[in-house]
C-alpha cells in the first residue's frame, strides 16, 4: 500500500496526479507481468486520468528494465569482504579495543548511493522529487539518501554507502536551493527535507567528522528546523514536538563540536548565535543560567547570549500549576510579561529567535492573566480587550476573544467597548493545558522583512557559488539580463601594442585595457578577437566562457619590409652618448658589486653580534636557573630544619608534661598514704610483747577494712560532686517545643570564688571558646543547635539579641546575716541596709541586661551556697521575687531555687530538668517593643513614599500608643494603659498582678 508522508502526499513513483482515490501498485521480487490490479474510478474521473492510471498500471505490472538491484545485492557480500581485507571497515567477527577501531571514511560520490537508488526504485519507495519527469525513473542528480534508523539486525554500512563531507555539503545545498526554496510550498517538502537532513547528520556521525564543514551544515539544518517551527505551526500534519526534538539534537551536536574545536584552538564565528538558540530551546529550565556561566568569557558576554539569558529570566513564572509534566515554578519571579513582549518586539531580537519564542507566547499570556486577576482590585476588574491585545501582543481582537473563551473568562460589552472580567471571584479554568501555537504576524512574521528562506537558512548572506557554477559551465544559459550591465563576471582585456597575456579582473575596470578613439583603426584587435572567440548561436554572445577556455592573445604578426644595409655615421654627440652609456653600465655593475660586499659584511657582523648576545643570554639564564635552584634548596633546608626543631620542642614539652603529671600522681598517692595512716592511727599496729610472749589483739583486719571503706565512700562523694551531668538527656526535653534555630542556656556566677566557677564548668562540660572570657559548649540534637554560655563578667555577655531559653544565676556563698529578712531587723540602719542590698541589686541588674537582649521569656534558677538552715520566705522576701515577675521589663517566666548546704545537696541535674520543663516560647517585652517600632517605622516610610509620588493618601493605621512607645522603651507599661479609658487599664493591671501571684505560689525550691 502506498504510504502517505507527513505533508499528505503519497510516495508514488511517477509524475501523475494523486488527488483521486486509488490503490497503490507494489511489485515484489517474484511479481509477474500478469498481476494486474483493478483501479477504482471516481464518478468525477476524467478520460485523461483514466489513461494516466492505465499507463502507470502497465508500467508497474511489468518488470523494470535496467534496474540493477538484484545484481548489486549479489555483489554486496564480495564488496564487504574486500573492504574488510583492505582495512576500510571493522571485521565484526574479530573484537577490537576502542583505540584500535578503524576510522570510517565514506566514498560515495553521489547524493544517493547507487545501491540505495536501485533498491528504493525496486521497492517503489521513491519520492516524487527524486523521479525524472521525462523517463519516470529514478534520477541520479535528483535522488538523495534517505535516513535509516539504526536497529539490531541491520547490515553494517559500507564506504560506498556513506557520503564524504563535500558530497554532504552538496546534498544540503541541493535540498535548500532546489527543494526548500523551489516552487513547492514549505509544508509539502517538509517531511522529505527533514528525513534527508537527518541522513546528512547520520553520515557525519558515522565518520566521526567534527570539522568546520560539519559545523556549517549543522548550523544550516538548525536554522531550517527553527524556521519550520514558525511557518508550519498551524498546519494540520505538523508536529512541533518532533521538530523541537530534532532541533535539540542538532544544537547538542553543535555545542559538542564547538567544545572540541576550541580545544584545537579553532574558533567558530556563529557559536554565540547557536548558544543563544540552545538557551531559548530550554527557556523554562532553571538550570540554564548555571550551564551558561560555564561558557568562555567572550561567548558569555556576547550580546546574543546575554539577550537570551534576559529573555529566559523574563519568561520565568511562579504561578504555574504543580504537575508531573508541567515546568517547575521559579521563586521570587516578578512575572514581567510586558517587558518580555516589548523585548521580543524590539529590533534586538532576530527573526529566528522570535520563531523559537513563539511557542511560549500562550504559556506566558496564561501566567499574565493569572497575575492580573490576583493583582487587580474589583474596581479595575473590567479590563478593556483593546488594552489586553496591546499588552499581550495579540494580532487581532478575535485572538483575544478566542483566548478568553478557551479559559472560560467572561467577555461582554460595556459602553460599546468589549471588556473582559478579571475579577478574583470570576471563573478562570487554569486546569486546561496551554492553547496551541498560533502564527504571529505582529511579533514574528514582520521581522522576516521580505527576505527569502534561503537567506534565513544560510545565515543572512546570499551564496553565489551556485550561480557561478551555472554561469561558467559549458553551454550554459545566460542569467543576466541583456539591458543591464554585467557585474561580478570575469572580463578579458587586451593591451594595444604589447605582447603580454590578457589580464583578468572581477567587478572592476581594467586599467591596462586599450582606450577606444574614433580615429583609431582597431583592425588588429578586431582580427584577434575574431580568431579567439568561438562561433556561437543566438545565445552564445551572452554566455561567458569558463576559466579553462580563457587563454592569452597572441601578438599580432607584422611583416617588416627588407632594408638595404648602409655604413653607420656617428657624430660627436653620438659618441658622447655611447661613452656615457658605457660608463654608466660599468659604474652600475661596480656599485652593485660594492654594495653587495658591504651588505654581506654587515650581515656577517650582525649575525655574529646576535650569536654572541644569544650565547651570553643562554649562559646568563643557565646561571640564574642554577642560582635559583641553590637558593630554593637552601630555603627548603631551613624550613625543614625549623619544622624539625619545632616538632622536637613539642615532643619535649609533652614529655615534660607527662613527667609533671606522674610527679603529681606520686604526690597524691603519698598524700593518700598519709591520710590512711592518720585514720588508722597507732592502734592499727596492735602488736606487743608481754614478758617475752607475743599477744595478738584480733582487731587489726577489721580496722583496715573500715578505714578503706571510709576512704572509698569519701572518694565516691567527691567524684559525684564533680561529675559532669548528662546534658544530652536534658536537652531532649526541648525537641517537642517550638523554639528558634539556636537556643541558649545562660549560666552566670556572681561569686568571686574560682572553685564555684570551676564546679559549674565541670558539671556542665563547658570549654573555653574563641573569646577567653566566655566558656561555652554546643550540642546538636535533630538538626537543632543548643548552646550553653557562661561569661565570667556581665560586660563580656554578647550585645546582640539572642534566644536565651533558660538562665542559671549563682548567688555564691550567702552568710547567715544574708538570710535575715528586712522585717526582722530593727532600727534605721537595718532599713537602709535592706534598701541597699548588693545581692539583690546585682541580681536585678543582671536580669535587666538579659531581658533586654533576649527574644523569649526564660525560667530562672537561683543557686545559693549556705551553711545554715533557713526558711524559703526569708530570701523570697529579701530578693523580691514578686517584683521580678511583675515588672514590665522582666522576661522571667518562673523562678526556681537550689540551696546547697552539703555535698549531697549539690544535685544540679534534678534542678536543671525542672528548669528545662518550664521553658516558654513567649516573646520578651523588649522584643515585642522592638517589633512594634519596626512596624511603625515601615508604615511611616510607606506613607512618606506614597506622599512623594503624589498617590492617593493611605489610611493611617498607627496605634494611639506610638508616642509612648518612642518615649520609653524600657518600660512596657504603656501596653497596659489607655488614655481613653482608665478603668480598663486598672483592670488589666490587676489581672496581671493576679497571674504573677499565682506564678509566685508555684515557685518550687530544692534543697
Amino acid at each position: 500500500m502506498e504510504k502517505p508522508d507527513e505533508s499528505g502526499f503519497s510516495q508514488l513513483n511517477g509524475p501523475f496526479t494523486r488527488e483521486k482515490k486509488r490503490r497503490s501498485f507494489s511489485h515484489s521480487q517474484k511479481g509477474s507481468k500478469n498481476d494486474v490490479f483493478p483501479v477504482e474510478e471516481d464518478e468525477s474521473t476524467t478520460p485523461e486520468d483514466v489513461d494516466a492510471q492505465e499507463t502507470r498500471q502497465k508500467r508497474f505490472t511489468s518488470s523494470l528494465q535496467g534496474n540493477r538491484f538484484e545484481e548489486l545485492r549479489r555483489l554486496r557480500d564480495k564488496e564487504r569482504e574486500d573492504a574488510i581485507q583492505k582495512g576500510l571497515i571493522d571485521d565484526p567477527s574479530k573484537p577490537r579495543q576502542l583505540d584500535e577501531a578503524v576510522t570510517f571514511v565514506g566514498t560515495c560520490p553521489d547524493m544517493c548511493p547507487e545501491y540505495e537508488r536501485e533498491q528504493r526504485e525496486y521497492q517503489n519507495n521513491l519520492e516524487r522529487w527524486e523521479i525524472n519527469p521525462d523517463s519516470g525513473r529514478v534520477d541520479k542528480n535528483l535522488a538523495v539518501k534517505a535516513f535509516h534508523r539504526p536497529a539490531a539486525g541491520n547490515e553494517q554500512a559500507l564506504p560506498s554507502d556513506v557520503r564524504p563531507p563535500p558530497v554532504l555539503k552538496k546534498s544540503l545545498d541541493y535540498l535548500i536551493d532546489k527543494i526548500v526554496c523551489g516552487p513547492y510550498p514549505l509544508e509539502t517538502t517538509h517531511f522529505f527535507v527533514r528525513d534527508r537532513t537527518r541522513s546528512i547528520r547520520q553520515d557525519f556521525t558515522l565518520q566521526n567528522n567534527r570539522s568546520l564543514e560539519a559545523v556549517a551544515c549543522h548550523e544550516r539544518i538548525a536554522r531550517y528546523h527553527i524556521l519550520c517551527l514558525h511557518q508550519l505551526c498551524e498546519k494540520k500534519n505538523f508536529s512541533s514536538q518532533q521538530e523541537v526534538e530534532q532541533l535539540r539534537k542538532v544544537l547538542q551536536s553543535l555545542c559538542e563540536f564547538y567544545d572540541d574545536l576550541r580545544k584545537e584552538k579553532i574558533s567558530c564565528p556563529n557559536e554565540a548565535e547557536f548558544r543563544s538558540y540552545s538557551i531559548l530551546t530550554h527557556l523554562r529550565d532553571q538550570d540554564v543560567v548555571r550551564q551558561s556561566q560555564l561558557l568562555p568569557t567572550d561567548i558569555f558576554d556576547d550580546p546574543q547570549v546575554q539577550l537570551s539569558l534576559r529573555l529566559s529570566a523574563l519568561a520565568q513564572k511562579n504561578n504555574e500549576r504543580i504537575g508531573h509534566l508541567l515546568p517547575l515554578n521559579t521563586e521570587a519571579t516578578p512575572n514581567l510579561y510586558t517587558r518580555f513582549f516589548k523585548l521580543v518586539a524590539s529590533s534586538s531580537v532576530t527573526y529566528l529567535m522570535a520563531c523559537l519564542l513563539e511557542s511560549h507566547f500562550t504559556s506566558i499570556r496564561k501566567g499574565a492573566i493569572k497575575a492580573m486577576r490576583k493583582a487587580y482590585m474589583s474596581v479595575h476588574a473590567k479590563f478593556p480587550c483593546v488594552d489586553l491585545q496591546r499588552i499581550l501582543q495579540f494580532d487581532a481582537l478575535d485572538n483575544v476573544f478566542e483566548f478568553c473563551e478557551y479559559y472560560a473568562l467572561e467577555v461582554y460589552e460595556e459602553n460599546g467597548e468589549p471588556v473582559v472580567n478579571l475579577s478574583k471571584t470570576g471563573f478562570f479554568d487554569d486546569s486546561k493545558p496551554d492553547t496551541t501555537q498560533r502564527f504571529s504576524h505582529a511579533l514574528v512574521e514582520k521581522k522576516l522583512d521580505n527576505r527569502s528562506f534561503a537567506v534565513i537558512i544560510n545565515g543572512g548572506t546570499t551564496s553565489i557559488k551556485a550561480a557561478k557554477s551555472s554561469v561558467f559551465k559549458k553551454d550554459a544559459r545566460p542569467i543576466f539580463p541583456v539591458n543591464k550591465p554585467i557585474s561580478n563576471v570575469e572580463t578579458r582585456s587586451v593591451t594595444n601594442g604589447s605582447h603580454k597575456n590578457s589580464v583578468l579582473s572581477r567587478g572592476t575596470l581594467n586599467a591596462n585595457a586599450p582606450v577606444f578613439k574614433p580615429g583609431s583603426s582597431p583592425s588588429v584587435l578586431r582580427t584577434t578577437l575574431n580568431t579567439q572567440l568561438p562561433r556561437s548561436d543566438s545565445q552564445s554572445l551572452l554566455s561567458i566562457p569558463s576559466e579553462e577556455t580563457i587563454t592569452s592573445l597572441p601578438p599580432p604578426v607584422i611583416k617588416k619590409p627588407s632594408l638595404v644595409r648602409q655604413k653607420p655615421m656617428f657624430s660627436s654627440d653620438d659618441l658622447n652618448l655611447i661613452f656615457q652609456s658605457i660608463v654608466k653600465h660599468t659604474l652600475t655593475s661596480l656599485c652593485g658589486r660594492i654594495c653587495k660586499e658591504v651588505y654581506e659584511g654587515f650581515i656577517d657582523e650582525t649575525a655574529k653580534s646576535i650569536y654572541y648576545s644569544m650565547v651570553k643570554n643562554i649562559i646568563r639564564f643557565s646561571s640564574l636557573k642554577t642560582l635559583a635552584i641553590e637558593i630554593c634548596n637552601s630555603t627548603l633546608k631551613k624550613r625543614v630544619f625549623s619544622r624539625i626543631t619545632l616538632k622536637a620542642r613539642e615532643c619535649w614539652l609533652k614529655k615534660r608534661e607527662r613527667e609533671v603529671q606522674q610527679l603529681r600522681e606520686q604526690q597524691q598517692q603519698e598524700h593518700y598514704k598519709v591520710v590512711l595512716s592518720s585514720l588508722l592511727g597507732a592502734s592499727c599496729l596492735n602488736n606487743r610483747r608481754t614478758h617475752g610472749s607475743r599477744v595478738f589483739n584480733g582487731d587489726y583486719n577489721a580496722k583496715n577494712v573500715l578505714a578503706s571503706e571510709q576512704i572509698r565512700l569519701e572518694h565516691d562523694r567527691i567524684q559525684n560532686f564533680w561529675k559532669e551531668e548528662d546534658i544530652y538527656s536534658f536537652l531532649k526535653l526541648l525537641n517537642n517545643q517550638v523554639l528558634s534555630s539556636t537556643w541558649h542556656l545562660l549560666i552566670f556566677s556572681a561569686s568571686n570564688k574560682p572553685s564555684i566557677h570551676h564546679w559549674f564548668r565541670s558539671k556542665l562540660g563547658l570549654k573555653c571558646s574563641s573569646n577567653p572570657s566566655i566558656w561555652s559548649s554546643t550540642h546538636n540534637i535533630l538538626n537543632r543547635d543548643y548552646t550553653l554560655l557562661m561569661p565570667e563578667t556581665l560586660e563580656s555577655l554578647p550585645t546582640k539579641r539572642m534566644c536565651y531559653g533558660a538562665c542559671i544565676y549563682d548567688l555564691g556563698l550567702v552568710e547567715e546575716n544574708a538570710y535575715n529578712s528586712p522585717s526582722m531587723c530593727n532600727g534605721l540602719n537595718s532599713e537602709k541596709s535592706a534598701m541597699n542590698d548588693p545581692l539583690r541589686d546585682d541580681l536585678f541588674s543582671f536580669l535587666r541586661v538579659v531581658s533586654n537582649r533576649t527574644t523569649t521569656k526564660f525560667p530562672l534558677l537561683l543557686v545559693m551556697w549556705t551553711k545554715g538552715d533557713y526558711a524559703t520566705e526569708n530570701y523570697v522576701e529579701r530578693l523580691k521575687f514578686m517584683d521580678i515577675i511583675t515588672s514590665s521589663w522582666s522576661a522571667v517566666s518562673s523562678i526556681h531555687v537550689l540551696t546547697i548546704k552539703t555535698i549531697e545537696d549539690a544535685k544540679l541535674g534534678e534542678s536543671l530538668k525542672l528548669l528545662l520543663s518550664n521553658v516558654s516560647s513567649e516573646q520578651s517585652p523588649s522584643f515585642q517593643v522592638e517589633q512594634v517600632c519596626q512596624i511603625n517605622r515601615k508604615r511611616e516610610a510607606e506613607i512618606q513614599l506614597n506622599a512623594t509620588h503624589k498617590k492617593r493618601p493611605v489610611r493611617r493605621t498607627i496605634p494611639l500608643f506610638q508616642e509612648e512607645v518612642m518615649k520609653g522603651r524600657d518600660d512596657f507599661s504603656y501596653a497596659l494603659s489607655n488614655p481613653g479609658n482608665e478603668s480598663d487599664s486598672l483592670t488589666l493591671l490587676r489581672e496581671k498582678i493576679k497571674k504573677a501571684q499565682e506564678l509566685l505560689n508555684k515557685v518550687q525550691t530544692t534543697k
